[in-house]
């Protein structure tokens, strides 16, 4: 886990580089390189939701399973996803919901344990005042995915 949590700090870090780059073209009004840059401010949010993601899952099987992780065969027989003895996710239906600002998902069968979000908490449950944690967009500014 420390692994994942160093990674996601790097991208966090990698993100702050940017925006200065960013911030350093808008006050030379260069909108071209303002306008070069917008790709990478978008991918990178997309590579610190994709780390967070990656967290937020290990943590979720942490919580759920003692067991061991096994590799077994993915769908259509390629590649490897992995699991442990049982579901990974218990039955009953869970919904997405994804942030109209960075993209950011919640899903409700993960939680969001790093911001005291149980897994299995319904999206109806989660505080009003709850803030995307990549973006600080309150609740109403997401949708179902």
């Amino acid at each position: 886990m420390d692994v994942l949590e160093a990674g996601l700090e790097h991208e966090k870090y990698v993100t702050s580089l940017i925006h200065d780059i960013y911030a350093a073209a808008y006050d030379v009004k260069d909108f071209r390189t303002m306008q070069f840059l917008d790709w990478f401010v978008k991918e990178q949010g997309e590579e610190e939701t994709n780390a967070n993601d990656m967290i937020t899952k290990m943590a979720f099987v942490r919580l759920r399973s003692q067991e061991p992780l096994y590799a077994q065969p993915g769908a259509g027989g390629k590649g490897l996803y992995r699991t442990f003895s049982g579901a990974l996710i218990s039955g009953g239906k869970t919904m997405k919901y994804v942030c109209d600002v960075c993209g950011w998902e919640y899903d409700e069968e993960l939680g969001y344990p790093e911001g005291g979000i149980a897994p299995g908490t319904k999206w109806e449950d989660v505080p009003e005042d709850f803030e995307c944690p990549l973006c600080s967009v309150g609740k109403d500014q997401f949708s179902k995915a």
